[in-house]
């Protein structure tokens, strides 16, 4: 039986006796009634699993902003390129008209 859901206890005893917020009773309590079937199908909630869930989605985010930077250094590199081809095109201009025969 869970307390609160019973009736015999009110949310803000249950609360106040563990030093927990509302907000964060109500979040276990539809974490509990979410994932009922994975802790009754497997006798709990695979933490290995939860684990390598965790990891994988901060190195997707990683990757992510990892490829985001390249991009930036490549557009910036592409960039600089350019001007500078722009330049050296300028120099060679200046100097065939400087040497024309």
């Amino acid at each position: 039986m869970i307390l609160g859901i019973s009736g015999k206890y009110t949310i803000a005893e249950i609360c106040n006796e563990y030093g927990i917020t509302k907000g964060m009773y109500y979040k276990w309590r539809d974490k509990l009634f979410s994932d009922d079937e994975k802790l009754f199908k497997r006798g709990g909630i695979d933490k290995q699993k939860e684990r390598l869930e965790k990891e994988n989605r901060k190195l997707k985010e990683a990757v992510g902003e990892l490829t985001m930077e390249l991009k930036k250094r490549l557009v910036k590199r592409k960039y600089h390129e350019s001007e500078a081809n722009l330049k050296l095109l300028e120099r060679i201009i200046e100097l065939k008209s400087e040497h024309v025969a």
